[in-house]
């Protein structure tokens, strides 16, 4: 073709490549890995990540429900004395809600307000008959 005639693109176009079929196709991360086994992901494997849970969340029901708990509340007219070991600490808390180390300090909320009762009279009358 050196005639100076100018060719149709039709006539010599090069067919598109052919697409990888998917059961060939490797993944990038597949292509580069060197042979032998990596270790998987952080977080990958369940059954630790259910058993870890597990575990927490156990701690954490015992902890706020038992009576050695770590946090408890002091009520309104008390304040809340500790010991350790069966030495009574100078810590005194107000009333609300405080936190302590569970199973080694021990509470007990100490009524600082003045209770009055009071007694009702009542008369009783009994009827005679004759």
């Amino acid at each position: 073709m050196s005639d100076g005639s100018v060719e149709s693109p039709s006539l010599h176009r090069t067919p598109p490549p052919p697409s990888p079929s998917p059961s060939l196709s490797l993944s990038r991360s597949q292509q580069q890995t060197p042979r032998g086994r990596q270790p998987p992901p952080p977080g990958a494997d369940p059954v630790a990540f259910a058993v870890v849970a597990f575990v927490a969340i156990c701690f954490v029901l015992i902890s706020f429900s038992a009576p050695s708990s770590i946090l408890h509340q002091v009520p309104e007219g008390h304040v809340g004395v500790y010991w350790r070991g069966g030495a009574l600490l100078e810590t005194i808390t107000p009333p609300g809600f405080h936190v302590k180390l569970p199973w080694i300090t021990q509470f007990e909320p100490i009524q600082v307000t003045l209770q009055t009762d009071q007694a009702k009279i009542f008369l009783v009358e009994q009827k005679v008959e004759s």
